[in-house]
């Protein structure tokens, strides 16, 4: 769905070291960094990955997603933005960016 929506998109694949995710970031200048989760026991690391990508870079945009990822969870997180499913992700993506640069101004 971002591909046609004209992101550019870096897909890290499944089961990645959370370390791999702020390198990638770091190697990209990614503005979003979108986490999905599809079983509990992988949404565990996404604080983490959150963590560690704001203390290197805390000028990018973190997105949470899958389905045992609530809106709660993803605020407890910290992260700036989350998408109930594929279908509304780039809409919220989309209003992220803005924000990011409106606060660049």
């Amino acid at each position: 769905m971002f591909d046609i929506a004209g992101f550019t998109v870096h897909d890290l694949g499944r089961d990645v070291p959370l370390e791999k995710f702020v390198e990638e970031q770091l190697r990209t200048d990614s503005e979003i960094v979108a986490l999905s989760a599809m079983m509990t026991t992988t949404m565990m690391g996404m604080k983490k990955v959150i963590e560690m990508i704001k203390e290197k870079n805390p000028n990018i945009a973190i997105m949470l997603g899958g389905a045992p990822v609530t809106k709660d969870t993803a605020d407890l997180f910290g992260a700036d933005g989350y998408a109930e499913s594929a279908g509304n992700a780039v809409q919220e993506a989309i209003k992220m960016i803005s924000r990011l640069r409106e606060m660049q101004k």
